[in-house]
Formats: structure tokens, C-alpha cells, sequence
């Protein structure tokens, strides 16, 4: 079976939120594969995972190298990367599918909320409308690329920190990118 969208999640040591995410993924409408990449857990995050019918591969520790290695596992010709805490809107490969109609669109984000009425939460959604007004986005709110996009701009190099912000920064020079 061929699919459209490759779901990939970075983990370390995510067993409390992976199921939920992982749940609430396999109802959404479409064709997808979802693949975990894991940094070396020593919880129940593979398990979980593999339980829930995700494909799990194992690699170095790093958000960066766990990405592009989850990328190069991928069949899609779409690449989703999301958190193992997020949970994506119900119609998300549609509105990726959408966003993607555009041959100019190279890829894009989500809008992003964090759950709670705490100060810290409202802080954060506020922080967070605030920066895709400049332009950044981050790995959290949903990145998606074109397949031929992603390779093309040489994917999530091995950094540290701030993988998201310089992929993001290269895929700028490809084409459009739309939340």
C-alpha cells in the first residue's frame, strides 16, 4: 500500500504522552504511515508505540538526526513531523493535502495552542501568535515538506538545538510556506 503522508515523531522517553498522540493519529481520514524514531528510550515508548502499529526505528539521540532519520525511512511523498505530545486537528492531511494544491506551497505548519488555563499556557498560546507574525516555526506546531523538497534542501541537519528554526530557514528558499 502506497501513502500520501508519513507521520514522523521523534522520541525519548515519551511513554506518557506517545499512546494518546499515536491514538489520536490513527483516526484521522487518509493515507498514512506514521514512524517513530527513537533516540534510545529506556521506558516503554517503543512498545507503546509498536503496540499502537507505529513503525519503530531505532537511532542516535539527537532531535535532528532523529528526524531526517525517520525521513529517510519514510514512503510518503508528503513528511509530517510532530512532537509525541501533539495532537493534530481531525482534518490534517486534508489540510495538507490543501495547502500542498499550490505547486508554489514547499510546506507549512499548524497554529498551535497548549491546553490549560494556566498563566504558563495562556503565556505560551500568546508567545506563540506572536512569532509566526516574524516567521519562525517551530518543530512543536506541525512541520510538513514535500518529499522532493526536504531532500533537495539536504533535511534536519544534526544540531543541538534549534533543528526546526534552521530547516525551516532553508526550506524559506525553496518555496512557499503557508500555516
Amino acid at each position: 500500500m502506497s501513502v500520501d503522508v508519513s507521520i514522523i515523531i521523534p522520541t525519548l522517553n515519551e511513554a506518557t504522552e506517545i499512546g494518546r498522540t499515536l491514538d489520536e493519529l490513527r483516526i484521522l481520514a487518509g493515507s498514512f504511515e506514521i514512524i517513530v524514531a527513537d533516540g534510545g528510550s529506556t521506558d516503554e515508548t517503543c512498545e507503546l508505540a509498536t503496540s499502537r502499529d507505529a513503525t519503530v526505528i531505532l537511532t542516535e539521540r539527537g532531535r535532528g538526526i532523529q528526524l531526517h532519520a525517520g525521513a529517510l525511512a519514510a514512503t510518503g511523498s508528503v513528511l509530517w513531523f510532530l512532537h509525541a505530545d501533539s495532537i493534530p486537528p481531525p482534518d490534517a492531511i486534508r489540510r495538507i493535502h490543501e495547502a500542498l494544491s499550490d505547486d508554489k506551497v514547499v510546506g507549512g505548519n499548524f497554529a498551535l495552542r497548549f491546553d490549560g488555563d494556566s498563566r504558563a499556557a495562556k503565556f505560551m498560546n500568546q508567545f506563540y501568535d506572536k512569532i509566526r507574525h516574524i516567521g519562525l516555526l517551530y518543530g512543536d506546531s506541525g512541520i510538513f515538506v514535500r518529499r522532493d523538497a526536504y531532500h533537495q534542501i539536504g533535511g534536519f541537519k544534526p544540531l543541538p538545538l534549534f533543528e526546526d528554526l534552521e530547516f525551516v530557514r532553508r526550506l524559506k528558499g525553496s518555496g512557499k510556506l503557508v500555516r
